[in-house]
């Protein structure tokens, strides 16, 4: 693959690949991993909390005498008995919650206090540090993935890179066999055959990393809102003020994930993907940083998880003890994201192959045409090696042209096209017109070719022009404003002789075509005198003739095929 097809992501990979890089990355994570951990340990799977706090059995389960008690309970408060004893088992989960979190609630009034304020707001900041990375993500879940899945499941990824690498073939070679086909056919067999085990590991990060986006989306700041000030200088808020808030919180952290450390590298490489061809940008320490960053958030999140009894909290404030939270899962759809990954990465290492391969080819055909091993280059070449990317659009096709009239022109063509000019009697004067003009183009562009490589020379004004802004030593924005000038000069006047060219050969084929396939009536007609031409020598000048419309018509193919790369290349 050459370095103009080489996109961030294969730069990224290529990074992965040293061994300082690999060490540096089992580091990071040995020592952020037992931190990310910590935002999984405290998911209870049976809500025994609940159950050691509240008590939470049918009050049918009760002794005769607790029933009877709260069966009297209920004819007096006009109640039923079940009512009165979830009543009394809310009171009691209350004075437990008093006891064993009375710093962020104060269940004789109801009201969560300024330290759970303190705790929400560290939970705000951690969205804050998380959020920026999430659009990336969201915009581009697959190419998020391909990342992902170079730094969990390497072996597999370079397997699929492998498989699906149309650089294996030669691009100047013709393929004996569909080869795109084959290469998606390798590629979705290696992909099918991902392992269950490698497969577990890619869906616990997808899990992961949705659990995140979904802990940034969580409505924080507007739980912070509801705080105010009460009698003194703490802020408070009453509980049923954030019940639909905080069960999206519960329910977030009963479904919490473990975050492996290579998934908050890969997170970072993909959201920094456009530096990586950046010298200057140090990844390893930003990487660095950024784990470290990120694990410490993570961390905090799991102490607050393990301190504040918020399914607790929720089951208080709602007066519902059998209350629990809803868990989302997510992450289920990172294996067609992925596939469709490779599949799109594959599709533009395609083109760019594809490319490389039309070109070739047309080199190879331009070169059967001209007889030559090889297509020179133009002799000047002045926009080479400044502090900006300059090229001349139609560079390809003008070397074709140069040499075409100064070998097939003037040893194949220029007898007899000249020929038919003096001694053709055409039928149509608006064809002999024509062809007059056409011929006069083609039997005057080799001087004008020359002339515009001259004008490219040092001593020429065109290269002249480059000479004196790269005597300036320094980058300057006069400077790049004078090189985008001429070089837009040289694409004006390229492109100006490449059309001429292609519309001379157009019309010297139309006009040959007439007069070769005698067709009367149409718009280009044959000549006169075709039998008499050359008189003896008629038969052979026929035959030069039709072999140099075939070289003419060659010529325009070829050229309109140049055109359509360049123009694609842009």
């Amino acid at each position: 693959m050459t370095n103009e097809t080489t996109s961030n992501f294969e730069r990224l990979v290529q990074s992965l690949d040293s061994s300082e890089r690999q060490n540096l990355l089992r580091r990071l994570a040995d020592a952020s991993e037992a931190q990310a951990e910590a935002i999984n340990d405290s998911v209870p799977d049976t809500n025994t909390e609940a159950k050691s706090l509240a008590r939470s059995v049918k009050l049918a389960d009760e002794p005769f005498i607790v029933r009877l008690w709260f069966a009297i309970l209920g004819f007096f408060s006009s109640s039923s008995p079940d009512r009165a004893y979830a009543r009394y088992l809310v009171n009691e989960l209350g004075k437990r919650l008093s006891v064993f979190a009375s710093a962020y609630l104060n269940s004789r009034k109801r009201c969560y206090t300024q330290r759970f304020y303190n705790e929400l707001a560290k939970l705000k900041s951690s969205q804050d540090f998380f959020r920026p990375l999430l659009p990336a993500y969201e915009a581009d879940k697959g190419g998020f993935y391909l990342i992902l899945g170079s730094l969990l499941i390497k072996d597999i990824c370079d397997a699929i890179g492998v498989a699906s690498d149309p650089f294996s073939l030669p691009y100047d070679q013709d393929p004996k066999k569909d080869a795109r086909a084959f290469f998606i056919r390798e590629m979705e067999t290696v992909i099918q055959s991902i392992p269950e085990s490698e497969r577990a590991k890619m869906y616990q990060s997808a899990q992961a990393i949705e659990w995140i986006k979904r802990f940034t989306a969580l409505p924080i700041d507007r739980m912070l809102m509801r705080f105010s000030y009460g009698q003194g200088t703490e802020k408070i808020c009453l509980v049923e003020a954030l019940n639909t808030d905080l069960a999206d919180l519960v329910n977030l952290f009963s479904g919490a994930k473990k975050i492996p450390a290579l998934l908050l590298e890969a997170l970072f490489l993909f959201c920094n993907k456009d530096e990586a061809s950046d010298s200057k940008y140090d990844f390893e320490h930003e990487c660095r940083q950024f784990v470290m960053s990120a694990s410490e958030h993570l961390s905090g999140i799991g102490v607050l998880k393990k301190t504040v009894p918020l399914d607790e909290f929720m089951r208080f404030s709602l007066k519902d003890l059998e209350w629990l939270p809803a868990v989302n899962e997510g992450g289920e759809d990172w294996f067609l994201a992925f596939r469709n990954a490779w599949r799109t990465r594959f599709d533009e290492r395609w083109r760019s192959w594809f490319a490389l391969h039309r070109r070739a080819m047309l080199e190879r055909n331009m070169c059967a045409l001209l007889d030559v091993s090889e297509i020179p280059p133009l002799e000047n070449r002045p926009w080479e090696g400044f502090w900006i990317p300059l090229a001349m659009r139609r560079e390809f096709s003008l070397a074709f042209l140069k040499c075409f009239f100064s070998t097939v022109y003037p040893s194949r063509l220029m007898r007899p096209l000249k020929l038919l000019l003096i001694e053709g009697d055409f039928y149509r004067r608006e064809n002999l017109a024509e062809y007059t003009d056409a011929f006069s183009t083609l039997d005057q562009h080799q001087l004008a070719i020359d002339q515009f490589d001259a004008r490219l020379s040092p001593k020429g004004d065109i290269g002249e022009g480059f000479t004196l802004v790269q005597s300036e030593k320094m980058a300057t924005i006069k400077g790049k404003a004078r090189l985008e000038s001429l070089i837009m000069t040289i694409d004006s006047e390229a492109e100006n002789l490449v059309s001429r060219a292609a519309l001379a050969f157009r019309s010297v084929d139309l006009v040959l075509e007439g007069v070769l396939e005698v067709v009367r009536g149409g718009p280009y007609e044959t000549l006169v005198n075709l039998a008499t031409v050359q008189g003896r020598l008629n038969v052979q000048f026929r035959k030069d003739l039709s072999h140099a419309r075939r070289i003419v018509r060659d010529a325009a193919v070829l050229l309109a095929e140049a055109e359509t790369l360049e123009k694609a290349s842009l």
